[in-house]
């Protein structure tokens, strides 16, 4: 029987963190690894991973600062206009009418905003991403051929342009390209990872697999002298789980309760200066 307790399931998951804290736990514990005899093999190789994960995570941190919130917001601003063109020039067209050509050009005007814009312009007001993923479907589906059995016997790139013009449609592939580049989505950049999300989950594995080498190495509750050892090196995650519980997680309704999903995965500033621990 030990006086001091590991709860082991606990520390078989990762605390929901942003970025910062998730490079900033990995960090901690790097500097708090066991040393001498207690720094098994296991427990070393384990460690080494876990830096080689923030390391990348630090790398793709720098890279996304590239196109911070600020310039996204930009890119964005441009992608709804260049949707709000198309769609507003259809829908004058719409409103004209009295002569055969009107009539003829206000139908096919309400086929195109029935197919492209069922919802009107509401994907504008999606989260970047998404808004991009439906914009590059709309794209797909204006330059694709029309179907056997379709009203209409050309793909829609074709009538657009015949009916209000090529600009158009060059405003949205411009503005769609730049905004995929500004989200780092169609930019080919093979020496800068894209984004953070990948990178943070590739840290939270390596956590815990660093922790299962701990517990590995010096199975807990097995002595007082063992435990005294784990608790030194998993502090880092005790630390973040009590910072973390002297601000309750407010639901929606505004009151203590389950907490929130986790923070926003992009950071707001650059990765800290100082340098990852290493381990050897």
């Amino acid at each position: 029987m030990t006086s001091q307790v590991i709860d082991v399931p606990e520390y078989m998951r990762t605390p929901i963190m942003d970025v910062p804290t998730a490079y900033s736990l990995g960090c901690g514990l790097l500097a708090a690894v066991p040393t001498g005899a207690a720094r098994t093999p296991q427990v070393l190789g384990a460690a080494r991973g876990l830096r080689e994960s923030l390391v990348f995570l630090r790398d793709s941190w720098s890279a996304s600062l590239k196109y911070g919130p600020a310039d996204r917001r930009a890119f964005d601003v441009v992608a709804d206009a260049s949707w709000r063109s198309l769609y507003y020039a259809l829908y004058s067209l719409m409103l004209r009418s009295g002569t055969p050509e009107d009539d003829a050009n206000a139908k096919l005007a309400g086929t195109l905003m029935a197919r492209l814009f069922a919802d009107k312009l509401s994907f504008t007001q999606l989260t970047y991403v998404r808004q991009w993923a439906h914009a590059d479907r709309l794209i797909a589906d204006i330059d694709a051929a029309p179907e056997e059995d379709d009203e209409l016997d050309k793909p829609l790139a074709v009538i657009i342009d015949d009916l209000v013009g090529t600009a158009a449609l060059a405003f949205i592939r411009r503005a769609h390209a730049a905004y995929g580049d500004a989200l780092q989505i169609t930019k080919a950049a093979k020496d800068a990872p894209g984004g953070v999300r990948e990178p943070k989950r590739l840290v939270e594995v390596a956590i815990v697999q660093y922790v299962i080498a701990l517990f590995a190495s010096h199975p807990p509750n097995t002595s007082d002298a063992t435990n005294a050892l784990l608790a030194k090196a998993l502090r880092p995650i005790d630390t973040v789980r009590a910072e973390q519980a002297r601000t309750p997680p407010k639901t929606d309704a505004g009151t203590d309760g389950d907490p929130l999903p986790p923070p926003p995965p992009e950071p707001m500033g650059p990765p800290p200066d100082e340098p990852i621990p290493d381990v050897e």
